[in-house]
């Protein structure tokens, strides 16, 4: 993989998972770069689906239809009763998609941390960036 240069002035639109857009005073939506940009794209690739098939042959829409194998699909596992196998998986899942980010310090393993609390769970991962600098994205990982 070749190392891709990043755009310290590229911004994209301020869309966090679970949100909306976000207007600014002056009407246009918000931008965000940097760190928020990064979590931002790393948590979007890690719970969106890619398309894939049922074991029954169904096929399954990609959340995301411009791109059918655009991510992780870590998202098709919540609901699923907490296991080490689960835990296992989805810390691989998680891996794959920081470490495929073009912001992301590839040399670097990311620290992830699950937690399972009350039927719930809780996962942080700690980032390490190609500008030497790190962030953590923390999301629940649960129904409701």
């Amino acid at each position: 993989m070749s190392d891709i240069l990043i755009n310290p002035n590229d911004r994209t639109l301020d869309l966090d998972w679970g949100t909306d857009f976000i207007a600014s005073q002056n009407g246009g939506l918000v931008l965000v770069g940097g760190w928020a940009q990064d979590r931002q794209r790393i948590l979007r690739r890690i719970l969106t689906n890619p398309k894939f098939t049922l074991h029954d042959g169904q096929p399954i829409s990609a959340d995301y239809i411009y791109d059918q194998n655009y991510g992780i699909g870590s998202r098709r596992t919540i609901g699923e009763p907490f296991s080490k196998t689960l835990e296992k998986r989805l810390r691989t899942e998680i891996r794959k998609g920081v470490l495929v980010d073009q912001g992301v310090d590839t040399t670097r393993d990311p620290i992830i941390t699950i937690k399972e609390q009350n039927h719930r769970v809780y996962i942080a991962v700690v980032v390490f960036l190609k500008t030497g600098k790190s962030g953590t994205i923390v999301f629940n990982y649960s129904n409701g």
